[in-house]
């Protein structure tokens, strides 16, 4: 060939996309480019027309969705796929790889992969290669191979692997022939060639016996038409399951369970049937069957209600007899929650006893509690709990057992009720029996006092009221003796001598002072009296306005004496601190009482802190404070009320002393010294007669006080 004698060389001229694109289609494979990204997934940019023919995929759909072509590896490639592509990627060599690929339409192909990687400026791996279709080759070698090793050329390797082979066939063989099933080969015919030991021992027969049977002879039951049906079910399924009655070679007939499995050796189909004597699941499960059915016939006769919660406790099973003690039929329980009948203040012991056999694998004392029924009424059960495990522990449900106790529960209310009313009436009789004996002993005092005033006070009042006419008649004699003195200057010796023996001087001076003196003793029995007739009160039986402060004072009069000092103390000073209060609708006879038992006490309590030998002596000096004032009290506080605080620096009490502090004949004076009445009748007369409040805070060693609040108007109590 000559050069062209007026141009330059000829030079290739770049390929056309047209062109390159048929270029690709020419070639006998498929052209891919496909890309890893930096997280490690892989996707297809490009993949050529011949993807269809070849993996009968769409291109298109593969390069938007991967998987496409990536599930048709069949999972024996798969791990060599991907150790492949991991390998080429880390070193940049060429990725080479073969494998088997199941198509769409369910074909085998044997495809061979090769691709030259490049890492992209961003770390992506991009790789451009082709996939070629080698199923003929890799077929043509194995026909070669089989071709070798039937002509005898048998390598090194290859008689290992055959070695290896026989010693599976033979520990096959060995666990065939030792399996506990009977294995048993048939025919399309369902004739037998091939049985192991435990099919001969199954059956009763020699194995050159019973390979001249058919399953026919071992299944009376079977039908041809019957076996025809499991052998074609066998070559779409591949394996059948069934349970038949066979028999034995005396006759006998036993139960068993089969599955039969398709065998395929080149051209030849045969089955093998796993075949398992079953006659004692059978037995067990028939008393398995009769035991469930007596213990049904016993739940569902039972008195009491048997049933099953799942650990979130939810009904699983009710017993029938629930219709006749809750109204619902199980039906109408199964899958619900078991506190749509639980009474709401019942819920949280139920809940707990729930949570106990599930927690402690123990089971749950009897507990009760109320069930709604249908009907809308409540009812009293009583019912047990415990778990019930499978055999790694874990809990399958809880059994309760209930049974009704409401009849019981109502027979112990009514007893329950009976007796608070039999405890309410001891304890008012207690009280009326107090209320007699204090009432009876404050009346006989009062009588007595008040008649003790009224004798006193009547010679008293005489001597009290002539005392000023004795004193103007005294005066009216010493002014005539003064008149005698004036116009007599000289009196007889006897006179004389009498005047110096009785000193006249003294008498005149000291006789208006001693008259004196008699008027304000006679005052002070007259205010006395007046106290005594004021503490009484015999005069006001009923409610009336009255100053407390004047019953206050009357009281510490009356005890005056023991506010005296003693050799173990000195005197206690009564300090009042007194507000402002109106008069008090009130009884004040019974608040006299009440004063004198809280005034009584605080001496009591003051005299035994001085007494203590054990201890020092008090540091500061004996007193009783009295505060008065008006406040609210009562419900939201709209209610006037006059406040008494009664305050001592004694001794004290404890706490669980000042809780008993107002029970009936509750007290810690020694025997004889009282009676336990005081404190109780005064908080009835606080608390009941007057709608008031008494109460009393005390520390040991720091003092007790008592605080008294009653309503200035008038709220009727018990009298």
């Amino acid at each position: 060939m000559h050069d062209s004698p007026s141009s330059e060389p000829i030079r290739p001229s770049l390929l056309s996309a047209d062109r390159l694109k048929r270029l690709i289609d020419s070639i006998s494979g498929v052209v891919f480019q496909c890309c890893q990204s930096e997280d490690g997934s892989l996707r297809f940019s490009f993949l050529s027309s011949s993807c269809q023919q070849m993996l009968e995929l769409d291109p298109d759909a593969v390069c938007a969705d991967v998987s496409l072509l990536l599930k048709t590896i069949c999972p024996e490639s798969r791990d060599r796929f991907e150790t492949t592509r991991a390998a080429s990627a880390a070193t940049l060599q060429i990725w080479e790889w073969e494998g088997l690929w199941r198509l769409p339409s369910g074909r085998i192909k044997w495809l061979r992969w090769r691709a030259i990687p490049v890492r992209q400026d961003h770390g992506e791996i991009l790789w451009d290669g082709v996939m070629v279709d080698i199923t003929v080759y890799v077929s043509a070698e194995g026909i070669l191979q089989q071709a070798w090793e039937d002509a005898g050329r048998q390598d090194e390797r290859r008689t290992r692997q055959l070695q290896q082979t026989l010693e599976q066939l033979q520990l096959m063989q060995f666990l065939v022939d030792r399996a506990p099933d009977a294995i048993l080969w048939m025919d399309r015919q369902a004739r037998l060639s091939y049985v192991n030991p435990s099919a001969c021992r199954m059956f009763g027969y020699e194995a050159a016996e019973l390979l001249t049977l058919s399953l026919y002879d071992l299944d009376a039951n079977l039908s041809a038409d019957a076996w025809q049906e499991r052998w074609t079910h066998l070559q779409s399924e591949e394996v059948s399951s069934f349970q038949a009655v066979y028999r034995h070679q005396d006759g006998r007939m036993f139960p068993v369970e089969a599955n039969l499995i398709r065998l395929q050796f080149g051209q030849r189909l045969e089955c093998c049937a796993f075949v398992r004597d079953i006659s004692e699941r059978t037995a067990a499960e028939q008393a398995m069957r009769e035991s469930e059915a007596k213990f049904r016939s016993m739940v569902e006769n039972a008195n009491d209600i048997i049933y099953l919660l799942t650990p979130e406790g939810l009904f699983s099973y009710v017993a029938p007899n629930c219709a006749r003690f809750w109204g619902y039929h199980p039906a109408e329980l199964q899958g619900t929650s078991y506190d749509r009948l639980v009474h709401p203040e019942d819920l949280p012991a139920y809940q707990k006893a729930l949570d106990h056999p599930i927690e402690t694998d123990g089971q749950q004392e009897e507990i009760e509690y109320r069930i709604r029924h249908k009907d809308g009424s409540w009812r009293w059960h009583a019912s047990k709990l415990s778990a019930v495990r499978n055999s790694r522990g874990r809990v399958l449900s809880v059994v309760g057992i209930a049974h009704d106790i409401t009849a019981r529960v109502l027979a112990e209310q009514a007893q329950q009720q009976a007796n608070q009313d039999l405890e309410r009436a001891l304890q008012k009789l207690q009280q009326t029996q107090a209320q007699l004996v204090q009432s009876e002993k404050m009346s006989s005092l009062g009588q007595m006092v008040a008649g003790i005033a009224h004798e006193i006070n009547n010679p008293v009042g005489f001597i009290h009221g002539n005392l000023k006419h004795a004193s103007d008649y005294i005066e009216d004699m010493l002014e005539l003796l003064e008149l005698y003195q004036r116009d007599f200057p000289q009196a007889t010796p006897e006179i004389q001598t009498h005047i110096e023996d009785i000193d006249l001087e003294f008498i005149r001076e000291d006789l208006p002072k001693l008259l004196s003196s008699m008027e304000v003793g006679t005052t002070r029995i007259r205010e006395i009296v007046r106290s005594l007739r004021n503490f009484s009160r015999l005069d006001e039986a009923e409610r009336k306005p009255v100053d407390l402060h004047s019953g206050l004072d009357s009281t510490l009069m009356i005890l005056g004496n023991r506010l005296k000092s003693t050799p173990q103390r000195p005197e206690i000073v009564a300090i009042k601190e007194y507000g402002d209060l109106p008069r008090v609708d009130c009884f004040a006879g019974q608040l006299n009482q009440v004063f004198v038992n809280i005034f009584a006490n605080a001496i009591d309590a003051i005299d035994e802190a001085w007494a203590e030998p054990s201890t020092q002596k008090p540091s500061a000096p004996p007193q009783i404070r009295i505060v008065t004032e008006v406040l609210h009290c009562g419900d939201f506080q709209r209610t006037e009320c006059v406040s008494i605080r009664i305050a001592d620096n004694g001794l004290g009490m404890s706490e669980s002393v000042r809780q008993r502090l107002f029970d009936p004949f509750f007290t810690t004076k020694p025997v004889g010294k009282g009676t336990g009445l005081g404190m109780s009748i005064s908080y009835q007369i606080v608390t009941q007669t007057h709608g008031g409040q008494l109460y009393c805070t005390s520390e040991l060693g720091r003092g007790s006080e008592f605080t008294i609040e009653i309503p200035i108007a008038a709220e009727l109590g018990n009298d």
